[in-house]
C-alpha cells in the first residue's frame, strides 16, 4: 500500500528508492509512528523525527572540548571521545588549507532539549516549533555525535568552510545532515 502511494507521488522512483524511503519513514507525518533507538551507544545510532532515544540516556564516553576546537563560551562543549579524535583531525586538516572553523553546539541532554525546544514552542504554534527544533528525544545531538560549526557566524552553503566540509567530511566520518534546502 505504501509502495503504491509513493509511486504515485514520486511516479520516477525506482523500486529500491521506494523501499529507502519507507524504511526511513519518508511517507509518514513527523512524529507518527516513532521507533525507540535501541543501541544509541553505537557511533551508528541516529534518531530523527520517527526515531528517539530514552530520556535517560547519556553517553558514557563524553570529553570536554578544548577551546581550539570549540566555541567554549557559553559553557564547554563535550563529544564523544571518538567522534572527538575524528573532529579534530579534521579541524587541523581544515586549517592546513586556511579553511578554519570550530564546534559551536555538540551534545545536548534530554533536559538541555526540552528548554530548547520549549524557548520555540513558547513563541510559535506546534508545526512552527517542529520545523526549527526537534522534540526532546528526538534531536541527534542527544547521541553526542553531532556538531553544528561556526567560523566567527554560522556557516552557510557558499561559503570557503561549507564547501570544505562537503567534499571532505566523510574522510572523517561527518556529513552534512541539513542542508538549507
Amino acid at each position: 500500500k505504501k509502495k503504491k502511494k509513493l509511486k504515485k507521488m514520486i511516479p520516477n522512483l525506482k523500486k529500491e528508492d521506494i523501499i529507502l524511503r519507507i524504511e526511513l519513514k519518508v511517507d509518514l507525518d513527523n512524529y507518527d509512528d516513532p521507533v525507540e533507538e535501541t543501541n544509541p551507544d553505537s557511533l551508528l545510532a541516529y534518531v530523527n523525527k520517527h526515531r528517539y532515544i530514552n530520556k535517560d540516556y547519556e553517553p558514557k564516553d563524553l570529553v570536554d572540548m578544548d577551546d581550539k576546537y570549540s566555541n567554549n563560551y557559553f559553557g564547554v562543549n563535550r563529544l564523544r571521545k571518538e567522534a572527538y579524535e575524528h573532529f579534530k583531525e579534521m579541524v587541523d586538516d581544515a586549517n592546513k588549507e586556511g579553511i578554519e572553523f570550530v564546534a559551536d553546539t555538540t551534545y545536548r541532554s534530554f533536559e538541555t532539549q526540552e528548554s530548547i525546544y520549549g524557548n520555540y514552542a513558547y513563541e510559535h504554534t506546534r508545526e512552527e516549533t517542529d520545523l526549527y527544533a526537534a522534540r526532546p528525544g528526538y534531536s541527534e545531538h542527544e547521541l553526542g555525535t553531532v556538531i553544528d560549526l561556526s567560523n566567527v557566524w554560522y556557516i552557510e552553503e557558499g561559503d570557503d568552510e561549507y564547501k570544505w566540509i562537503e567534499k571532505n567530511g566523510y574522510k572523517y566520518g561527518f556529513i552534512i545532515r541539513y542542508k538549507k534546502s
